[in-house]
């Protein structure tokens, strides 16, 4: 989900639109099963206008099938369907550090710019 929402153009391959466990290098992997895939978003696609209740059925479904994949493919549809909606955000956004505090403070992880880490690291 942090790469669909930095600024900029999001790096994803093709084909890991669903689950990918392989720990091969992406430009040497397996041929994409991209009538799978089609079928997955085609699917997800009809959810745009389910009633609350029947999105709410769906969202269960696919929490229930986690294995299937389709639950990261919903997720990436509407983080892109997002970024598309709202393009300026992500072509002029730009960040802003938030820091974490009080007990839940210490299972965060603090991200640096640039400017801030060490010249020698």
């Amino acid at each position: 989900m942090l790469k669909l929402t930095c600024p900029g153009v999001p790096d994803t391959y093709q084909g890991t639109e669903i689950w990918d466990f392989s720990l091969v290098d992406p430009d040497n992997r397996r041929a994409v099963d991209y009538g799978k895939r089609q079928c997955l978003l085609e699917d997800i696609r009809r959810c745009a206008g389910f009633s609350s209740e029947q999105f709410l059925s769906y969202a269960r479904e696919l929490l229930q099938n986690m294995q299937d994949g389709r639950i990261k493919m919903y997720v990436t549809w509407k983080a892109l369907t997002f970024r598309n909606e709202t393009t300026a955000v992500f072509r002029d956004g730009d960040y802003t550090a938030l820091k974490a505090r009080g007990v839940p403070a210490d299972n965060f992880v603090e991200l640096l710019s640039v400017a801030e880490c060490d010249p020698l690291f």
